[in-house]
């Protein structure tokens, strides 16, 4: 651990990892961190399988805590992985002697670990949701490339039950997010005009109709749009996260829509039955992170290398730190992007007593978690 920068307005940012394997801080739709905000789980990637868009990669889970950097491994499995809202769960799965996968979930306050029984194997492609009351985990998987077709598989946790709820040609990157107010309503992305080959390799991963996304119902495969996406907006980012228990939607519209040189707005809200709204006319955001609370987002700035926190209700923002030494697309972030794929990514969340923020940097010149504090001057300003 090094502290890397004190700021003016008080962030203290801290780079927490060094060794040369791949780091990630997974991603930021959810908040990493166990229900006391002691401590935040990374994973350091082991090996993975570059060639085929659904590939594998094997990692390590590490539980670090804040301010000592104390780190201590939870377990070792895929990067496809889930934590409850609470904190206090921790899923994953992982390859059997066998050959299988099974699903394991770790106690993150103890922490000790146990294998979910399920019927059947466990095969996500992509990553899981476990719902607000803990009975349901979902995650994709492709079901056909010779005629095109993928799907979202839900478990019982209860009973280790497996079904498809939900299929379509076009969501080969679902997310799925259940709403943390409903434990039925699953927040899907659809890639309408993605592309694979027969042999699983992708083509490309939107047409000209772009992302929007859409709720499915995880017991009757019924499905609820949402105004994102042509006719309604720009396209989708593929970045969204629901707002705390409000059953809105935070997410950003595509940075490569326009020019970089053209600035327009992307950071929105959206919920069912009404249009999107805009959270600020001028904030170009792109990865985005709404707090547990429901009251502030954090995202990372394309037109700059600045993670900025702000109020979603009402736009108001601060800066917070910057991301390195290269702006988001720029020629140095798209040789790493090429490099080190989703790790090069800021993909910035805060804790869940809002006092730290969780991001990757490769202003070493690979990718490094980095941590940086939140002085509560901040939230103040931004009302």
């Amino acid at each position: 651990m090094k502290k890397t920068e004190e700021l003016d307005n008080g962030v203290i940012v801290y780079q927490v990892t060094d060794e040369e394997v791949l780091k990630d801080n997974i991603y930021c739709e959810r908040s990493y961190t166990t229900a006391d905000s002691r401590a935040f789980i990374y994973q350091r990637l082991i090996a993975r399988d570059r060639e085929k868009y659904f590939g594998y990669e094997e990692a390590e889970y590490v539980l670090c805590e804040f301010g000592t950097w104390k780190k201590t491994i939870l377990g070792r499995g895929y990067s496809y992985l889930e934590m409850t809202y609470d904190g206090c769960l921790f899923f994953y799965y992982r390859r059997t002697d066998s050959g299988t996968r099974e699903l394991v979930c770790v106690d993150t306050g103890t922490p000790s670990s146990r294998i979910i029984p399920v019927d059947g194997d466990v095969h996500p492609y992509s990553s899981m949701a476990v719902n607000c009351t803990g009975d349901l985990i979902a995650y994709g998987r492709p079901l056909s490339f010779d005629n095109q077709n993928f799907g979202v598989e839900i478990i019982d946790l209860n009973t280790g039950e497996k079904k498809v709820i939900l299929e379509d040609p076009w969501i080969c990157n679902p997310h799925p997010q259940f709403d943390p107010s409903d434990r039925t309503s699953l927040l899907i992305q659809q890639n309408r005009g993605c592309k694979f080959a027969v042999n699983g390799t992708r083509i490309k991963g939107a047409g000209k109709e772009g992302a929007t996304l859409f709720i499915v119902n995880a017991e009757t495969g019924n499905r609820t749009p949402l105004s994102i996406g042509k006719p309604h907006t720009l396209n989708c980012s593929g970045h969204e996260q629901w707002i705390g228990r409000t059953s809105e939607i935070l997410l950003s519209l595509s940075v490569y829509t326009n020019p970089s040189d053209v600035p327009f707005p992307t950071l929105m809200t959206v919920r069912a039955g009404s249009p999107a709204r805009l959270v600020h006319e001028k904030l170009r955001a792109c990865h985005v992170h709404a707090s547990l609370c429901g009251r502030y987002f954090l995202v990372d700035v394309e037109l700059s290398n600045k993670l900025v926190l702000g109020r979603i209700d009402t736009g108001r923002h601060v800066e917070l730190c910057s991301l390195g030494s290269f702006r988001l697309m720029d020629a140095q972030f798209l040789k790493f992007d090429k490099q080190y794929n989703q790790s090069a990514h800021p993909h910035a969340y805060l804790s869940r007593d809002l006092k730290w923020a969780i991001f990757n940097s490769c202003r070493t010149g690979r990718p490094e978690i980095h941590v940086a504090s939140i002085p509560q001057e901040l939230y103040d300003k931004i009302g």
